[in-house]
């Protein structure tokens, strides 16, 4: 049988009417308090008993000291001569214990406890949160104006499409707590005024609930908008592995198993589970279709031996982008294809194409015959050639965007075969 427990904190640390109750509960349960952070509880296994905890808060302590203050010895001691003794702390919060109901309370008027809790959260909280929400909001508008830039190659980068999807969810988030701290805080005061006592701060845990289910909701939307045997894999996929790894867990814990067992048993329960739905899987573990599968050398266009294709590609569920060069003795080919998987995205990354097509040696638009235009059959299509033969061609299709570039002036054999290589099907 375990002696310790571990559970998550869902409580900020200054809401201490839920905390306050939180552990009562457990210690009737024989939990007792024996250390906390911000994240986790870690209760210790006794005997069942009716405890009191209160919590008071010192602005003079922090998580980063390795000794308690002076402020918070001479606390402990004034305390223990009443009955409390300190059962955890962590930064500017303190928790103590009495095992009597009837103990007089460590702090009786609202007043100064109310001007107590205000001044830690002003000198710490507060300006904690302020400061997460000015770091991700410089850490999104960073990202944001190069996806701006350039948003064809950005959105193609997973890791750049989960970092702005995080910095704006964290800016939301922190910026909501923020205003729920001055406004409890408003309505605190103003409670105290007229005799009343501090009322509770339930927000929290409500907004994290929130948070988390509108995040879960946003990326099946977004999966299901961009690659829907991607989210119905997920979909499918993570209630049975939850499934699994819940209900191995209670087994071995009926069984009394170590706490080695419990942990690794249902992980390799799981595991097995992920092996067994390969087939399932490679839907969502194969990244989307990149134009990487798609290459057009020099070869292919005029028969002559060109470099081999150089290939730079990125893919996410938004978008699919690949530049690609091939250099020959006599000539030369860039392009740039762009697969748009998410249509939300397609009008910008247009309007920065074409301005990319305008921006270099534009020339005027060129005169492509009907026939020509009715093989291509695209539904945006631009041409331009310079002095010096060069070609460059702008052609875009429901989904599909390319900005070619060739040295010579492309015959309609040439043209017949890019787009036979090229278009999608």
């Amino acid at each position: 049988m375990k002696d310790t427990k571990y559970i998550l904190n869902d409580n900020t640390l200054y809401d201490y009417h839920r905390i306050q109750e939180k552990l009562t509960r457990m210690a009737a349960e024989g939990w007792h308090l024996e250390k906390f952070t911000n994240l986790f509880w870690k209760f210790r296994r006794g005997e069942p008993k009716e405890v009191r905890y209160e919590i008071t808060y010192s602005a003079a302590a922090s998580a980063y000291n390795s000794r308690p203050t002076e402020a918070e010895v001479e606390l402990a001691d004034l305390c223990a001569q009443a009955g409390w003794t300190l059962a955890a702390s962590y930064a500017q919060v303190q928790i103590y214990r009495n095992e009597d109901p009837n103990a007089t309370p460590l702090e009786t008027d609202e007043v100064q406890k109310f001007e107590n809790l205000r001044r830690n959260m002003i000198k710490h909280f507060i300006p904690q949160h302020f400061w997460m929400i000015l770091l991700f909001s410089v850490q999104f508008l960073m990202h944001g104006s190069s996806t701006l830039r350039d948003p064809a190659a950005r959105l193609s980068s997973s890791m750049l499409v989960l970092v702005l999807i995080g910095c704006a969810g964290l800016v939301i988030e922190y910026g909501c707590i923020l205003v729920n701290d001055l406004l409890w805080l408003r309505s605190a005061g103003r409670a105290v005024e007229v005799g009343q006592t501090i009322p509770p701060n339930g927000f929290h845990r409500k907004f994290r609930w929130v948070m988390g289910a509108s995040t879960v909701i946003f990326l099946l939307g977004l999966l299901f908008l961009t690659k829907p045997a991607y989210a119905l894999s997920v979909l499918i996929l993570t209630p049975v592995m939850l499934v699994s790894t819940l209900g191995t867990l209670a087994i071995t814990k009926k069984l009394n198993a170590s706490r080695q067992v419990n942990i690794w048993v249902p992980a390799l329960v799981t595991l097995v589970i992920i092996l067994a739905s390969r087939p399932m899987l490679s839907a969502v573990v194969t990244p989307a279709e990149t134009p990487a599968e798609l290459p057009l050398t020099l070869s292919q266009l005029t028969g002559r031996k060109g470099d081999p294709l150089t290939i730079g590609v990125d893919s996410s569920p938004l978008v699919s982008y690949g530049r690609y060069y091939d250099f020959g003795a006599m000539n030369e080919i860039q392009y740039t294809l762009v697969d748009i998987h998410c249509p939300l995205f397609y009008d910008m990354i247009l309007n920065d194409m074409e301005q990319d097509f305008i921006r270099y040696s534009y020339w005027g638009d060129a005169i492509i015959p009907d026939e020509l235009r009715e093989l291509i059959g695209a539904d945006y299509l631009r041409r331009t050639t310079s002095h010096l033969l060069e070609d460059r061609w702008f052609i875009c299709w429901e989904d599909h965007i390319l900005l070619l570039y060739a040295d010579w002036t492309l015959t309609e054999d040439q043209i017949a075969t890019l787009v036979e290589t090229l278009k999608p099907q």
